[in-house]
C-alpha cells in the first residue's frame, strides 16, 4: 500500500467488519457493492465467488485456486 500511495494511487479498502471508517489513512468501504463500482483495479489475495461479476478488474496472487 505504501508503494501504490507513493504513486499517486487512490485506494479504497472492503473490510466490512472493521468498524473505522479508514485504516492507515486510507478509505474503508463497507458495501460490497458499492466498492466494486467504485475501483478500476480490485487486488485480492485470493478468489472468492463475490467477484465473478468483476473479473475483469482482478488482480491476485493465487493464479491458480490454490489458496
Amino acid at each position: 500500500m505504501k508503494f501504490l500511495r507513493a504513486e499517486g494511487a487512490n485506494l479504497l479498502i472492503y473490510e466490512p467488519t472493521l468498524a473505522d471508517d479508514r485504516y492507515c489513512g486510507i478509505e474503508v468501504a463497507h458495501d460490497l457493492n458499492s466498492f466494486k463500482r467504485e475501483c478500476s483495479i480490485i487486488i485480492t489475495n485470493r478468489w472468492d465467488s463475490l467477484l465473478d461479476d468483476v473479473v475483469d478488474k482482478v488482480y491476485m496472487r493465487d493464479i491458480f485456486g490454490r489458496d
